[in-house]
């Protein structure tokens, strides 16, 4: 089925068409004849061609409505295939999957809202076994960074705790139409069940994390101080420091997420319920 559709870039359009790099992203998958799938951004249909009679159901979901319709007329004498035109950030994966348990994700997501997605399946990550991506090296990088590494951030600590997150490989520019100005990565996550790591208030947690992160020149007692619990006296968060193990003058980037966990479970004993 030919078609002129050129990828736009005012939607970070660019299509993948190594197929080496397409069957990797499917043997990552892990696909079964049970399984049910979600792709975001399928353009063409590349990766969808792969997984035809692979899967027992598989949402596309495209935003791109000129490429939408080109998907319905490919796939429409495929009922296990459903073409949705519509953002992915405004999906609402239950209204397809229900309670049929749980649902597999791939994609090679648009750059200028990888973060947005990221965070959109952890919201979702009860309903995901896995997902396998393909996103900007950098973020790649982001995701497996250390402590005390210019990558290790607000993003690196949300899906270090919600996820067990690799890097297949790195995927050239060249893999892609148009050619892309950046190098690609190939990620595998998978969801970890529930964590068990002591933090009552997640998201009250993951508000103080990027509080923190966003004063990333000051040390840890400078900020908890004077911008994130300017309530509590110095001399107070200095023995809450002391007690966590933490050497008030590092940088909050160089804790790991057991001492940041500790940290904010300090200071909520603290009587701060909303940091």
């Amino acid at each position: 089925m030919d078609n002129p559709i050129r990828p736009l870039k005012r939607l970070g359009q660019n299509f993948l068409t190594n197929v080496g790099i397409q069957k990797i992203m499917i043997q990552a998958l892990a696909l079964c004849p049970e399984d049910l799938v979600l792709e975001i951004g399928p353009g063409k249909g590349a990766l969808t061609d792969h997984m035809v009679q692979k899967a027992k159901h598989i949402i596309v979901v495209e935003k791109d409505r000129r490429l939408s319709e080109y998907l319905k007329k490919k796939y429409q004498m495929d009922p296990a295939i459903k073409v949705i035109c519509e953002d992915i950030l405004s999906y609402d994966l239950t209204l397809d999957f229900k309670k049929s348990g749980k649902i597999k994700v791939i994609g090679s997501l648009p750059y200028y809202i990888t973060s947005q997605i990221l965070f959109y399946l952890i919201n979702h990550r009860f309903r995901i076994d896995r997902a396998v991506l393909l996103v900007q090296k950098e973020v790649a990088r982001r995701i497996v960074a250390s402590p005390g590494t210019k990558e290790f951030g607000a993003l690196t600590v949300a899906m270090q705790y919600y996820t067990r997150t690799k890097i297949i490989r790195h995927v050239p520019a060249g893999s892609f139409w148009p050619r892309p100005g950046v190098t690609s990565s190939l990620i595998q996550v998978m969801m970890r069940p529930q964590p068990e790591r002591g933090l009552a208030d997640e998201e009250g947690f993951f508000c103080f994390n990027k509080m923190m992160f966003s004063k990333r020149r000051k040390t840890i007692l400078g900020s908890l101080f004077r911008h994130v619990t300017p309530h509590l006296p110095k001399q107070k968060l200095s023995a809450i420091l002391a007690h966590c193990d933490i050497n008030p003058q590092n940088r909050y980037e160089k804790l790991d997420l057991e001492h940041m966990i500790l940290l904010y479970n300090g200071l909520q004993h603290q009587g701060r319920r909303h940091l």
